[in-house]
Order: structure tokens, then C-alpha cells, then sequence
């Protein structure tokens, strides 16, 4: 039996994978799509489309004075919408799951950038869109908004995953992110503490909190991470070792402003570290005084606000709230700037003021991270080997801290032009230099 084709321009109907018919007809050179529960009720669609193109032309023109593709919106396929999809598949993935701070920058990215009503992308048509599409959109955030090149990189690395996603999914048969170049990377200045600065903020410790000076110490001089600290746990201790392991983080999730609790940052931020005795009689002090802190709350009739993960545990943590709770990365913020402006870290505000009429005290501009980056280099400038500095801070690769300190924080680096211009004396003023290929010395004039 011959088979018959339908005549070109009259559209086509098959039978969808999961189910179902699905048929295409073509209005003014571009598909429309649709589908029906049965072949019948697809090919009714079909014949109603031909018979009334206007309706398809209506819809595309609202949806073109929106700047959002009708058919793509339906159906998922809009540039938003894949990478809404992939966000979601990665806050629910069994392996490797954004970390709070991940996922609410790549959110950030999606609405305030690709969603952006003058110059995003975010209601194309992913099927559609073109790598020349990107490096416009890409350009624009340069130039239009003014975007550092690193937050341009952000929202191409969303834009990139989330079409990969895509592709594997079969909503896009290509990747038009990938054949787009991105910015190269500026080079960020690394605030540090300077030695003043430590040395003020250590003499105001001695006399602050035992919880306050365990915290900022183990900052200073062990270099943890913010969401490490505060997420250390009393079996995370060995007293008799004098050991830490550092394993999970402490990070509040952007989006529903709840804690998690989750592992390091990668596979190398899981390390157990070796305390000094002046850490290890920090944190005895501070199992002391949180003890005590908890029998005044129950002394006085008042609950110990014990805080469950997500799993339902109750974490025993070494930092808290005065009423058990754990400390949030914004409260930690907050102490950590009192605690520059109690160390005389601060300036006045020129037109602000207090309760008392007293000018506002401004801690200087110091992230929490400058504890982290004092401790890499007041290590290396111990002379303790890069690679274990490297181990010590769980940095991914000893080549990351190579580029991030060592161009300033080598020992000898301060001296090495002095010993250059003595060898250069030396090696001018005799005319002989050592060759090591030789092994002995040889005249150079």
C-alpha cells in the first residue's frame, strides 16, 4: 500500500514520546506548535490553525510588545525558563547541590540581568537564540550596565549550564552560550589585616567575651572561613590531640532566608587541623562559658533554643546566641564590626548621629575575610611551606595559593631585589660568575 504525504504547507502530526499527538503547522515562515490527548483532537487543532493564521499573528504580536515568545512561554522553552529548570535541578541533585551562597548569586544573575527589561534575554526563545544573541546580551551588560567583567562571567556561566542542562533534557538541540567568549577575570585586591590592625584587635579580646576571642582568634590565625566557624561543633574537638576537623559550613539560604547546614566548600575544605595551645584554651573557655550561658537560661525558667538541620539533628555548636540558637552569617557580620569599632577601628560620620547626639562610629571597610587572608600570609611569613599553608586554609590546589599570596608574601621576596643588585656588584666587579652546567667559574669579560 502506498503511503501518501500530506501537501507541503498543510502542517504534520505524530505520536509524542511520552504520550499523546503533537503536530506542528507553519504561520508566516515559523512553526506553531501544538498537541492533543488523541490523533483526532490533534488534527482539529491543526485544521483550526490553518483556517485562522490571524489568531497565531495576534498572540505573537502581544507576545512580541512583551518581548516574550508565546509558544516558548508555554512550553517551557524560554531562556528564564531553562534556566529556572536548571537552578532547580541542582538545588535537588543527589550529587554536587548548590550551596546557598551558589544558588542565590546564580538567582541574582537570572533576575536582575538576564531578566532585565531593557537589555535581557531572559523571554527568547532558547530554541532559537543564537551565539551572536549572547555576545550582544554580553556586550551590553559590559557597556550598558557597566558590569565588572566577574559578575559578566556569573551570568554566562548560568546561561552556559543551563543551556548544557537543556540540551540533555532535549528542549534545545544546541548550546549557543559555549561558542560566546566571556571577559577575562579581573584581578581582585586582597584586604588584609595589617599587623596594626591585629595587634589592636587582639589587646581588645583579651578583656572581650571567651565565645568573642575564640571566634576571631580561630579567624586570625587559623584562617577558617566565615560559615566554618560558626558551624564548628564540640565533637568536631579532640581535646587530647589538640585537632579540629573542619567539615561543614554554616550558609543562609537567599531565597527562603532559612540556615543550612552543609558540607565544606569542596573536597579539600574537609581537613583536620592541628590547634595552638592558645586556640585550644580559647575554645575550653568558651565550652565554659556557653555552659553557663545555658544553666542561666534554665536557672531563670527561660528554654535552651536548641536549632535542628535539615535532617531533624540538633547540632551541638561551639559558637551560639545567648538563647542557643546558632549564629546567622549576618549576625556574625555584625559582631564582627563591633568588634572593629570596640578596637578603635573606626571613623567618625560626618553628618550622622546617635541617640546621644555623639557621632555615628563607621568601622573601617574590613570584610571577615581579611582574617582569613592575614592568617595565609602571616604563615607563609613564618616560613611555613606553601604546600601545607595550602592544606591548612582548604584551598582546592596548592596553585591557588600560589597566585593568590605568594607574589607578596614569599619569604625573601622583600629582600630579593637587594640580593639581585648585590650579585649583579659582585658578578661586575670580579668578572666571574659561577656556571652550574660547568660546575666551576668562568670569566664573562
Amino acid at each position: 500500500m502506498t503511503k501518501t504525504r500530506r501537501t507541503k504547507g498543510l502542517g504534520s502530526i505524530s505520536q509524542a514520546a511520552k504520550g499523546g499527538w503533537k503536530g506542528a503547522v507553519s504561520i508566516d515562515g515559523k512553526r506553531k506548535y501544538f498537541y492533543g490527548k488523541t490523533k483526532k483532537e490533534a488534527e482539529a487543532k491543526r485544521k483550526h490553525l490553518l483556517a485562522h493564521p490571524e489568531e497565531v499573528r495576534a498572540k505573537r504580536a502581544a507576545a512580541n510588545r512583551n518581548g516574550v515568545s508565546a509558544d516558548a512561554a508555554k512550553g517551557g522553552f524560554t531562556v528564564s525558563a531553562i534556566a529556572e529548570a536548571w537552578l532547580e535541578y541542582k538545588r535537588n541533585a543527589l550529587k554536587k547541590p548548590h550551596r546557598p551562597k551558589t544558588a542565590g548569586g546564580y538567582r541574582d544573575h537570572l533576575r536582575l540581568h538576564v531578566n532585565d527589561a531593557t537589555i535581557g534575554i531572559g523571554g527568547r526563545d532558547a530554541r532559537t537564540l543564537v551565539s551572536d544573541d549572547v555576545r550582544m546580551f554580553i556586550d551590553s551588560l559590559l557597556r550598558a550596565k557597566s558590569l565588572t567583567p566577574n559578575t559578566v562571567r556569573g551570568v554566562h556561566s548560568l546561561l552556559r549550564m543551563s543551556f548544557e542542562h537543556a540540551v540533555s533534557q532535549g528542549k534545545v538541540d544546541a548550546n549557543p552560550v559555549s561558542l560566546a567568549d566571556r571577559p577575562d577575570p579581573e584581578t581582585k585586591r586582597i584586604r588584609e589585616l595589617t599587623e596594626a590592625e591585629v595587634k589592636v584587635i587582639v589587646n581588645h579580646l583579651r578583656d572581650a567575651s571567651a565565645g568573642d576571642r575564640a571566634r576571631w582568634w580561630i579567624a586570625i590565625y587559623m584562617g577558617l572561613r566565615p560559615g566554618e566557624a560558626i558551624a564548628i561543633e564540640e565533637s568536631a574537638i579532640d581535646w587530647d590531640k589538640k585537632t579540629l576537623h573542619v567539615y561543614q559550613q554554616l550558609q543562609q539560604d537567599s531565597v527562603s532566608g532559612r540556615l543550612v547546614l552543609g558540607p565544606t566548600k569542596s573536597d579539600t575544605s574537609d581537613r583536620l587541623l592541628t590547634m595552638p595551645d592558645f586556640i585550644v584554651n580559647a575554645l575550653h573557655e568558651r565550652m565554659a562559658e556557653r555552659d553557663g550561658q545555658r544553666q542561666a537560661r534554665l536557672d531563670a525558667g527561660k528554654e535552651w533554643q536548641r536549632w535542628q538541620d535539615a535532617s531533624g539533628r540538633e547540632p551541638n555548636f561551639v559558637f551560639t546566641q545567648a538563647n542557643g540558637q546558632p549564629i546567622r552569617p549576618r549576625l556574625d557580620t555584625t559582631r564582627w564590626k563591633q568588634l572593629l569599632v570596640g578596637a578603635g577601628l573606626y571613623t567618625l560620620h560626618p553628618s550622622k548621629l546617635d541617640r546621644n547626639g555623639a557621632a555615628v562610629k563607621v568601622p573601617r571597610s574590613i570584610p571577615r575575610y581579611a582574617c582569613r587572608h592575614y592568617a595565609a600570609t602571616w604563615m607563609l611569613g613564618k616560613k611555613i611551606e606553601m604546600q601545607f599553608v595550602s592544606r591548612y586554609l582548604g584551598h582546592a590546589d596548592v596553585g591557588l595559593t600560589m597566585r593568590t599570596y605568594a607574589a607578596k608574601s614569599l619569604p625573601g621576596m622583600e629582600t630579593l631585589g637587594q640580593r639581585i643588585g648585590k650579585a649583579f656588584a659582585v658578578q661586575h666587579a670580579t668578572g666571574v660568575e659561577w656556571d652550574e652546567e660547568l660546575g666551576e667559574e668562568v670569566h664573562i669579560w
